[in-house]
């Protein structure tokens, strides 16, 4: 989502929600760290999507919004294209296409894989936040609630999913991916990621990103954990935040 002033007590409900879900039985785990790759600190991260090996990135900001290209072994650029005039947010790579949310304009981008020729929008109702595709092809979309909507890939809503634990809504979700049965989601400004039943939207763990958010912090003075995308040959993770330093490949450990 974009920054505002109400980050700090954003972050706040959102560390006391997943600290007293914690106390209420929710597991929580670590992730353990495969590689260490160079992320460009100019990049404000909204969202990550992985597709036929090469990593995409969709950035934020008023006058640096884009969709980009990366080589997941080195972080080297390999291709980006701009975005005038909006402040763009998550992306999903579903079929020979990559997704793309806009902040509050309701401007949804298509673009073409892995070429990232632009071929078309759609629009949309309310906020976007976070994009991920599904294993039965839709699309599912945050926009800081606890209510994901599941969007046909005109975004048109086909669905809803309601994120709970313990009858206690989660909010503020952020950047998704989906992995089989279970939907990943970063919660904006906190340093977990909430593991959710893609079917029941039950809270099934959290993952506690804390060691790589202190990691990157003393060299930056920003925390914010955003992107998550999956690679399915590795079975591994690739984790950043706004402007960090480092995209971390990790394993999650399996429940």
């Amino acid at each position: 989502m974009a920054e505002s002033s109400l980050k700090l007590a954003l972050k706040h409900a959102a560390k006391r929600t997943i600290e007293r879900l914690v106390r209420l039985g929710v597991p929580r785990v670590a992730p353990r760290v495969v590689r260490r790759i160079p992320h460009d600190t100019g990049a404000f991260t909204q969202g990550l999507a992985w597709h036929n090996g090469v990593l995409y990135e969709g950035t934020g900001g008023d006058t640096t919004s884009s969709v980009r290209a990366i080589d997941p072994g080195t972080g080297q650029l390999l291709h980006r294209v701009p975005i005038d005039g909006d402040f763009a947010e998550g992306i999903a790579a579903l079929g020979d296409h990559l997704y793309q949310l806009a902040f509050v304009s309701g401007h949804g981008r298509v673009y073409k894989l892995p070429s990232l020729e632009r071929a078309g929008r759609r629009h949309y109702g309310g906020e976007g936040w976070g994009l991920a595709a599904t294993p039965d092809g839709h699309l599912l979309a945050s926009d800081g609630t606890s209510l994901l909507r599941r969007f046909d890939e005109s975004f048109a809503v086909v669905g809803h999913l309601a994120v709970r634990s313990h009858g206690l809504p989660v909010r503020w979700l952020n950047d998704l991916e989906c992995v089989a049965n279970r939907v990943y989601a970063n919660m904006y400004a906190a340093s977990d990621i909430a593991e959710i039943d893609a079917q029941s939207g039950r809270v099934l763990r959290f993952v506690d990103c804390g060691a790589l958010v202190a990691e990157v912090a003393p060299s930056l003075g920003y925390d914010v954990l955003n992107g998550i995308a999956y690679n399915p040959t590795a079975g591994t993770f690739y984790l950043t935040g706004k402007h960090w330093p480092t995209l971390f490949e990790v394993e999650i450990p399996t429940a």
